[in-house]
């Protein structure tokens, strides 16, 4: 393919390079079967062409290369295709920020109980449901960022094993059934649960123990969620952002906790189909 590389010609003209239209610059490099081996210096002309979007090097040979860190400075690369899996069994891997590439595939049949990874954005991805399932297996996880991976089925009872966790985003995919009541009981260390955009159905469980003690901000809106409020909700000292509304809820809605020199008011705002109001809080229709 590079045979058609030559110095003094429009390198827009070149096999496997593309340009932008307007401003001529390079924006994709497909590199696929170009019989490419060794390893991507760090120093390479490649990391000059820093208005690159896409890049292609399948089918060579730098299959005991590293992946230089000098990719994380192309601001606008967006990875394509199906990735590794042998990336989620590197024994000392913690964070891992794959967020934001649509057209990046999970695919390999499950993660690793032995994984330390704390942090971990896979956002915006194709996520198996299979994979989904294996979740559980993180338990070191502190960050999880699910929003719109596709997901489909039950909420697994396995994310109730991780246990120290303190954000879950599952917003924007299509999440069905009942919210198990392992999420509650378990995940203790909680602060931040988006789940809203969904459709899990019935009442949220309301557990006799004392339910997420250091949630900061809870979304479950826009699901299919009725019956009464838990119990476990009017516990909260730590709660600034409710939103629960397109649900079906129904009951009275209790007095929520209230602080001295706390801006509770003006950041808890619940959402119902009826106009309610309570002693320490507004809500707004």
């Amino acid at each position: 393919m590079t045979d058609s590389w030559k110095q003094g010609t429009n390198c827009c003209s070149w096999d496997g390079v593309t340009c932008d239209d307007i401003k001529g610059q390079v924006i994709g490099l497909d590199l696929s079967c170009s019989w490419l081996y060794g390893i991507i210096p760090s120093n390479s002309s490649l990391f000059h062409l820093r208005h690159l979007q896409k890049v292609n090097l399948a089918f060579n040979n730098l299959n005991f290369s590293k992946i230089s860190s000098k990719f994380g400075e192309f601001a606008s690369l967006v990875l394509r295709g199906k990735f590794l899996e042998n990336i989620f069994h590197l024994p000392n891997l913690k964070l891992l920020n794959l967020g934001d590439n649509v057209n990046l595939s999970l695919i390999f049949p499950q993660f690793n109980r032995s994984s330390c990874i704390e942090f971990s954005d896979l956002s915006y991805m194709s996520f198996s449901r299979e994979l989904f399932e294996s979740v559980g297996n993180l338990v070191s996880l502190e960050h999880l960022n699910l929003l719109g991976a596709h997901i489909s089925g039950p909420v697994p009872r396995a994310l109730g094993n991780l246990c120290k966790l303190n954000y879950l985003n599952l917003r924007g995919n299509s999440l069905r059934g009942q919210i198990p009541s392992s999420l509650v009981r378990n995940l203790t260390q909680l602060e931040f649960l988006y789940m809203g955009d969904n459709q899990p159905e019935g009442s949220i469980p309301d557990e006799e123990v004392s339910a997420f003690p250091n949630l900061i901000n809870l979304d479950l809106s826009s699901n299919f969620l009725n019956g009464m409020l838990p119990s476990w909700l009017y516990t909260f000292s730590s709660l600034e952002s409710i939103s629960l509304f397109k649900n079906q809820f129904s009951g009275q809605i209790k007095e929520f906790p209230y602080h001295r020199g706390q801006t509770f008011c003006a950041k808890l705002g619940i959402i119902f189909r009826n106009s309610v109001s309570t002693k320490n809080l507004s809500i707004d229709i």
